[in-house]
């Protein structure tokens, strides 16, 4: 995917009216995400919360929680890599509410360790009120495979598809950052208990019994999908649509369906 840099909401009027891309900032996320956090919780009326990231990277570079933390959340940062996971430790020295986990986050008979057996060993009695799942590549099948049910999850994936493509892409090809069509992750989301409320190459994605305050919102995956590219600068649209061109995967399994400008304005 093309990089955001100095990301700002476009301001355009076909974002649909209700859409929380509106609320986006940022304080150290990439794309809005803290604006979008905030206001998901706001509806929720959840003010202090727990929270579990991976890849936690640093905890503070782009991480969709620091803010949170900020705010007074306690929680957890899951981070795989070294080097990364010492400056996460330097970071929250001192911080009891924060833990810091060096570990792989993997799918189940896989190295490493699943998202479900990190946390019945390091934090096994709290309840989970936002996760965000990073890894750059089967983001859609921990969802798919985890057990526990965090009220709501914040995944990876689903822009560099045309929003008609609707089949569900090899693992092996989605594995390359590609994930899934978001038809595809928001039917991932649903059959674990979620409606979508936002996307913006992440998923934002509410447990179905909390998700009335977000009645308002269209949520079908194209309205999403046009309210995400439509939120952008033209800078990303053109880098995304160079992606795509580029790309031989996408081409390939896209097929008939294939265009470089993955949709229609």
């Amino acid at each position: 995917m093309p990089p955001v840099e100095n990301w700002t909401p476009s301001g355009d009027s076909r974002v649909q009216s209700a859409s929380l891309l509106l609320q986006g900032r940022n304080i150290y996320s990439q794309r809005g995400d803290d604006g979008i956090i905030a206001e998901i919780f706001r509806r929720l009326d959840i003010s202090q919360g727990f929270f579990v990231e991976f890849g936690g990277w640093d905890g503070v570079f782009l991480a969709n929680s620091r803010a949170l933390f900020e705010a007074g959340w306690g929680g957890a940062f899951i981070e795989a890599n070294l080097n990364k996971f010492a400056d996460l430790k330097r970071n929250y020295a001192g911080q009891e509410q924060i833990i810091c986990i060096n570990e792989w986050v993997a799918l189940p008979g896989h190295h490493g360790k699943t998202i479900d057996q990190i946390t019945a060993e390091s934090f096994p009695a709290r309840d989970i009120d936002f996760m965000t799942i990073d890894i750059d590549g089967l983001d859609y099948r921990i969802l798919e495979t985890m057990v526990m049910r965090p009220k709501v999850v914040c995944v990876e994936g689903g822009f560099a598809w045309n929003p008609e493509f609707t089949e569900r892409v090899p693992d092996d090809i989605a594995s390359r950052n590609l994930q899934q069509p978001l038809s595809v992750m928001i039917a991932v989301g649903r059959a674990a208990g979620y409606e979508p409320v936002c996307f913006n190459q992440n998923l934002y994605l509410v447990l179905s019994h909390l998700a009335e305050p977000f009645a308002d919102i269209r949520n079908d995956a194209m309205t999403l999908w046009q309210d995400a590219w439509f939120n952008e600068s033209d800078a990303f649209r053109t880098g995304l649509i160079k992606f795509r061109a580029r790309n031989r995967d996408i081409r390939r399994v896209e097929g008939e369906n294939y265009s470089v400008l993955p949709i229609a304005i």
